[in-house]
């Protein structure tokens, strides 16, 4: 039976939402533990695509990201999203707050995968979106222009990432923003996430369960050093180890104040 204590990789929900608060942020943020694999090397791709300067230390696991203070300094760009679903969520409401003309694309997967939820939610809040081949698939084009907010009703969500790419992009709307969810919110614990992370960065919001989120705005991010969380999905494979062989795992970094949702593999 194992004994150990592990150092795992960081969370990637984590590692790509703090990196785009940071770009987000008037000011430079250091990140720590951040992990570097496929998904958030393209989100590292993107956000310099878009202008922000970040600076990676592959050895130590560290980003220091020089933010913009919620302005892309790229006012034209080019973004590859490969196959990672928050890049190309996450950035596509991004894109909108800024002033200027961004162009979306990913793998072939990524074509048809859904995008249409959050293109309709955009285009309620004033943001200009259009299709670039196939209506409701990527590619797409961000006609950047500032989003106004104000009141968005979800219904019949398929992506938890649709909720999380609104909820960033809102504070940097002209106006406050509502959004409110009917029927069950997939993969909630991710919002939780994104709503953590945003409130590191100095990001108020108000929230009623998973139906209601007000963000008010507008409102800076403003920058802050951030510890990226070991990722508790990796650690599931040796917490089962562990239980399957009467050994004991300690995952360094984890504990019951994580707000990941695979945490509670734990408990089962």
């Amino acid at each position: 039976p194992p004994s150990a204590t592990i150092e795992l990789p960081g969370s990637k929900s984590l590692t790509q939402r703090a990196l785009l608060a940071a770009a987000l942020s008037a000011g430079t943020s250091s990140l720590t533990r951040i992990l570097l694999a496929d998904d958030t090397r393209l989100m590292i791709d993107a956000l310099g695509s878009l202008g922000v300067n970040i600076e990676v230390d592959a050895d130590r696991r560290t980003a220091i990201v020089h933010g913009g203070g919620g302005n892309w300094p790229n006012t034209d760009a080019e973004i590859f999203c490969g196959n990672a679903g928050t890049v190309m969520r996450l950035l596509t409401a991004a894109c909108a707050i800024g002033h200027g003309e961004y162009r979306l694309d990913g793998s072939p997967r990524m074509r048809q995968r859904p995008i249409a939820p959050l293109v309709d939610a955009l285009r309620r809040l004033g943001a200009l979106v259009e299709y670039q081949e196939q209506e409701g698939q990527c590619p797409l084009r961000v006609l950047a222009r500032g989003l106004v907010g104000g009141e968005l009703h979800m219904t019949d969500l398929e992506s938890s990432q649709f909720v999380s790419a609104i909820l960033m992009a809102a504070p940097l709307a002209m106006q406050d923003g509502l959004i409110e969810i009917e029927g069950k919110l997939p993969s909630a614990p991710f919002v939780n996430i994104t709503i953590a992370v945003m409130d590191h960065f100095g990001i108020g919001t108000v929230r009623d369960g998973q139906s209601r989120f007000i963000v008010p705005a507008p409102q800076p991010y403003r920058a802050a050093p951030f510890d990226i969380e070991p990722d508790a999905t990796a650690a599931s494979y040796f917490f089962a180890a562990a239980a399957l062989t009467g050994g004991r795992i300690t995952a360094s970094g984890l504990g019951k104040s994580s707000g990941q949702g695979d945490l509670r593999f734990v408990e089962l």
